[in-house]
């Protein structure tokens, strides 16, 4: 077999096993109308308007804005799976339900984490 033809050969099986290789391993990507069962929940209401902006992030680093005035979903820029991760351990560390908070107010402010069978 001529050499040139080998070395395409194996150029394309290693392509090809590269192409799935890359595919297999992308991240679970989710939407805003099915989200997994482990999140953050932040964000802020109140005011006048009574307006509410609700942020969700994802362990896979997706974040998504939902606004109570325009009544629009959207998908905010990927943070990263590392950067996530760390909010999850941050959050994790922060024990909320053993905290008493209640600050009435204008405004308000919310934190929660949503967990898998809770």
């Amino acid at each position: 077999m001529p050499e040139n033809h080998i070395k395409m050969k194996t150029s394309l099986i290693f392509s090809t096993v590269l192409l799935l290789f890359s595919v297999g391993c992308k991240p679970q990507q989710y939407t805003i109308d099915d989200l997994p069962d482990n999140q953050i929940v932040f964000g802020k209401g109140g005011g006048i308007a009574g307006a509410v902006d609700t942020y969700t992030l994802l362990d896979n680093g997706q974040l998504f804005h939902t606004s109570s005035l325009t009544r629009k979903n959207k998908e905010l820029k990927n943070i990263g799976k590392k950067e996530a991760k760390a909010c999850f351990d941050e959050m994790a560390g922060l024990k909320l339900s053993e905290i008493d908070f209640d600050h009435p107010g204008n405004m308000y402010y919310f934190l929660e984490e949503v967990k898998e069978g809770a």
